[in-house]
């Protein structure tokens, strides 16, 4: 049997064996690396942000880019709608009171048979739609085209528009009118019948616009009344709100119209006004 010591001896001198081996190697490995010439290594260039990350370079999109996929061109509309021109239309129109849709009214005459008629926005005239009311002239429709028909010059007729702000005086105004006072007049039948037989002239002497109240129409709002007009030497002045006549409501431009024509065989007329907020009164007897 071999002895303890000489055991513990043995393991002794293989420990040292390994250390001297190892301690060996590490010498030998930097000794060599003294004596060894340097390595001649050669950088290349470093490489671009956009190659490392793989992002091609942006001359790639160019067909991307001068196509424009995201605001892509209009289509050329193949014929632009043409400028409004002046209607050919054998008619005249003799009135218009701009409102807003269908509460836009215009008069015309239908140059054929002479016959007045009042027309809203919409409807047809001749061969026609009317598409557009404006103060001096209204806009028709045909084959996707817009003409223009202005208000009529009258033949003959006073000076420019003028504010009518003055108190009539009594006694003969001219034109077939007297005042009796200032709300009551006497009026030649004859001239009655000329004014209502020549409405082109009739309608540049004054402006009348639909006058609402509480969302409901209410009369009509005189403006423009001509100096020394029918208008004026009957009483009325600019700003008056004629809401009756006879009694009755003046609430649509079509009837007043057609009372307009009823009245001519009366003999007595009287037109309730809407004056600086106040009712007024005026009476005419015609004879």
């Amino acid at each position: 049997m071999v002895p303890q010591r000489l055991l513990l001896v043995g393991g002794q001198l293989v420990l040292l064996a390994m250390g001297a081996f190892f301690t060996a190697s590490v010498v030998n490995s930097i000794i060599a690396m003294r004596l060894l010439p340097p390595l001649d290594v050669k950088l290349g260039p470093a490489p671009s942000s956009e190659s490392a990350m793989g992002v091609p370079p942006i001359s790639r999109y160019a067909a991307i880019t001068s196509r424009d996929v995201f605001n892509p061109p209009r289509a050329v509309e193949s014929s632009a709608p043409s400028a409004p021109v002046a209607s050919a239309l054998n008619a005249r129109l003799l009135g218009t009171a701009p409102g807003t849709g269908i509460d836009s009214y215009a008069i015309l005459e239908d140059g054929a048979t002479r016959k007045q008629e009042l027309y809203r926005k919409g409807d047809r005239f001749q061969d026609r739609t009317l598409a557009r009311i404006e103060w001096d002239h209204i806009a028709l429709t045909v084959d996707g085209r817009e003409e223009i028909l202005k208000l009529a010059e009258p033949n003959t007729g006073p000076g420019s528009p003028a504010p009518a702000t003055t108190t009539a005086s009594t006694g003969d105004l001219g034109g077939g009118i007297r005042a009796i006072s200032e709300t009551q007049y006497q009026v030649d039948r004859a001239e009655v019948d000329k004014a209502m037989e020549n409405l082109n002239q009739l309608f540049t002497q004054v402006r009348a616009v639909p006058h609402f109240q509480d969302g409901k129409a209410a009369g009509f709002r005189l403006f423009a009344i001509r100096r020394d007009s029918i208008f004026e030497k009957l009483g009325l002045k600019n700003g008056d709100i004629v809401s009756r006549i006879n009694g009755n409501e003046l609430t649509d431009p079509a009837r007043a119209m057609s009372l307009l024509q009823e009245l001519r065989g009366e003999g007595n007329v009287n037109v309730e006004v809407n004056r600086n907020r106040s009712p007024v009164s005026l009476g005419y007897e015609i004879r």
